[in-house]
């Protein structure tokens, strides 16, 4: 029988750690409520235009705010197990590098970049946006 090398040299894999177990956890809790948020008003949204009506100043906001949301929670998971990954993850081979990668620059985007935040809030509290494109 070969012995677990992990235990043969005292090295431990990232899933046996107690802070990997609450990071996973965590992270599967915000990208839930991400999800159901992306649902809740796609589903409004639709079935709103499925009437042929054009969706009110609220949601209009909460559709950017969604948009915003759901980037900022991928960052912030897809942060998260970069860095739980340390160092192997700065790898080109390493899955997790093209990933931060590609989060960071969808982030950059303007129609989710944080910015937005402002015109949904001008919408939520009754003005007009600010921005002509929203």
């Amino acid at each position: 029988m070969v012995p677990d090398p992990h235990k043969l040299f005292g090295t431990r894999l990232l899933r046996d750690e107690s802070r990997v177990h609450e990071a996973i956890a965590a992270a599967e809790g915000a990208l839930a409520a991400a999800r159901s948020f992306v649902y809740a008003t796609l589903e409004e949204l639709w079935e709103t235009l499925g009437r042929d009506e054009k969706p009110s100043p609220r949601q209009r906001a909460l559709y950017r705010i969604m948009l915003i949301d759901a980037h900022r929670v991928a960052k912030e998971v897809v942060s998260t197990v970069y860095d739980l990954a340390a160092t192997s993850a700065i790898y080109r081979s390493h899955p997790l590098d093209r990933l931060m990668r590609d989060i960071l620059t969808a982030c950059q985007h303007g129609v989710v970049h944080p910015k937005m935040y402002r015109p949904a809030g001008r919408l939520l509290l009754g003005l007009e946006s600010g921005d002509p494109l929203f």
